[in-house]
């Protein structure tokens, strides 16, 4: 497995060290590994060697050879296998004997909730487009470009508003689906 840090984590982590928010950020990362490796264990059961993980401040995104091959079933297990690994950890959390803060426990739902919707790169789009799959890839594609300039939008308010975390958020989804629709 090779590890890529994309750029805007390391402006990120600065960002979080100089506001003092790098504690909560850390449960925050620590959470979303957790669901990274649900993805991970789904394509290790499929047998994939060469995986390929970019972490960004707000996830991850998982890349293997021969997706395009894959069928649609083997697709939307790895992109359900990340949702599950949080709800699993939701689960395990709700039966240990130790005091688990609130906090914890509303990070795991934002995380489960904003990676089921179905926007690319998220699992949620991912889920829609294995289970869509043909004629409807192309109707997908449009939807995603449509999505753009709302992601934009978004990030650009949140930031005059001072909500970093949402227009960081935006900014990523903005990125990556300006990436899809032109590749």
């Amino acid at each position: 497995m090779k590890f890529r840090l994309h750029p805007l984590l390391i402006f990120w982590f600065i960002f979080l060290f100089a506001t003092g928010q790098l504690g909560f950020f850390s449960a925050v990362f620590i959470s979303l590994l957790f669901h990274e490796l649900g993805h991970l264990a789904a394509l290790k059961f499929f047998g994939v060697q060469d995986v390929r993980c970019i972490l960004y401040p707000f996830g991850a995104r998982i890349e293997w050879d021969n997706k395009a091959s894959w069928s649609r079933l083997k697709k939307f297990i790895v992109y359900f296998a990340g949702p599950l690994a949080t709800l699993a950890l939701i689960g395990i959390l709700l039966f240990i004997p130790v005091p688990v803060p609130q906090l914890f426990f509303t990070i795991q739902y934002m995380i489960l909730l904003l990676n089921l919707l179905p926007f690319y790169p998220l699992d949620g789009g991912g889920m829609v487009t294995a289970l869509l799959g043909g004629p409807f890839q192309k109707l997908y594609r449009i939807y995603v470009a449509l999505m753009i300039p709302v992601f934009g939008c978004f990030a650009l308010i949140s930031a005059l508003s001072g909500w970093w975390m949402v227009a960081m958020v935006s900014l990523i989804l903005f990125i990556e689906n300006y990436r899809y629709v032109k590749s």
